[in-house]
């Protein structure tokens, strides 16, 4: 018998360890002559990816709601939507990580790339996912 949330823990910690590998692979790559993108560049892609975490926190539960209520859901099980809402917040703060996977490749400021790489993999380690629905908990095997 297989625990959701079990499983959702699991993804959990294997996009952690996915940060991590970003970073390890952002510096191992060697900057070749790159000029810095602007502050301006670098202010707009830190506050798409801060606002990328909040969503990460604060969507996908609303998300869920959502999708109980509406017509098109029936068909999926609570246990689909529950799983696509807590995969959503992973892949937010990931969204995080990435952003500043691609500010290092772009010559971005090392403080900058530092800190949203500890963002997305920090936000990722606070995270709880909610408890799957109890119905879905009973049916699978």
């Amino acid at each position: 018998m297989t625990n959701p949330d079990r499983v959702m823990q699991v993804l959990k910690y294997a996009f952690v360890v996915s940060g991590l590998l970003f970073v390890v692979v952002a510096y191992k790559i060697p900057l070749q002559g790159h000029h810095s993108p602007g502050m301006v560049f670098e202010t707009i892609l830190v506050l798409m990816a801060l606002s990328s975490v909040i969503a990460g926190f604060f969507a996908p539960p609303r998300l869920f709601s959502i999708m109980s209520r509406t017509q098109q859901s029936k068909t999926a099980t609570p246990l689909g939507q529950w799983m696509s809402a807590n995969i959503l917040s992973l892949a937010c703060f990931e969204a995080c990580t990435l952003s500043g996977f691609a500010l290092h490749a772009m010559g971005g400021r090392t403080r900058i790339v530092g800190f949203l790489f500890a963002t997305g993999i920090i936000a990722t380690i606070l995270w709880r996912p909610s408890s799957a629905p109890v119905t879905a908990q009973s049916d699978v095997h």
